[in-house]
């Protein structure tokens, strides 16, 4: 019996495509968010996307971004 025709071999192999997937579906979706917060979308309007609490999102997403805030004096004019 080869490899390809053993079920067990092909059912591992799917387990290891649908994981490699969700990884990068998970990805897409961190990328998303720091896009998103990028653009001046709030927390909240990223949480409701995601549908969850906006809590829930800060907590989630919050440590794996590295957001730098700027402040600058305005010029009188």
């Amino acid at each position: 019996m080869t490899g390809a025709k053993d079920p067990k071999i092909a059912a591992a192999a799917g387990v290891r495509h649908a994981h490699k997937k969700r990884l990068d579906a998970e990805a897409a979706v961190v990328q998303a968010v720091a896009d998103a917060r990028n653009a001046g979308v709030t927390w909240g309007e990223i949480a409701r996307e995601l549908e969850m609490q906006q809590p829930n999102a800060v907590r989630k997403f919050r440590p794996l971004l590295e957001e730098r805030r700027e402040v600058t004096v305005r010029s009188k004019g």
